[in-house]
C-alpha cells in the first residue's frame, strides 16, 4: 500500500519523491515530494486517490480508526530569479 501510494505520486511529471518515513507508532506514513507547484498539487492528488482506493477504513485499527486525512503541513516552491 505504501509502495503503490509512493508510485501514484511518482508518476506525476515532474513531481519528484525524496522521502517515504512509515511512522507505525503513530499510524501514519509521510511522503516528502517536491517540485513545480503545479506538479506538487497533482502529486498529492495523486497520491490522495491512490490512498482512498487503498485504505478501508471499516478494518482499520489503531490510534486513528475513525479518519482518513491527507494533510500537507509544508509547501514550499522557489520562484526563478531573474
Amino acid at each position: 500500500m505504501i509502495e503503490a501510494i509512493a508510485n501514484a505520486i511518482n508518476s506525476v511529471q515532474s513531481c519528484s519523491l525524496l522521502d517515504i518515513d512509515p511512522g507505525e507508532s503513530t499510524n501514519r506514513t509521510v511522503y516528502t515530494f517536491v517540485g513545480s507547484p503545479e506538479a506538487v498539487v497533482q502529486g498529492a492528488l495523486a497520491g490522495a486517490v491512490a490512498a482512498s482506493k487503498l485504505i478501508d477504513m471499516s478494518i482499520h485499527t489503531g490510534i486513528d480508526i475513525y479518519c482518513l486525512l491527507l494533510c500537507i503541513s509544508s509547501v514550499y516552491y522557489a520562484i526563478p530569479a531573474n
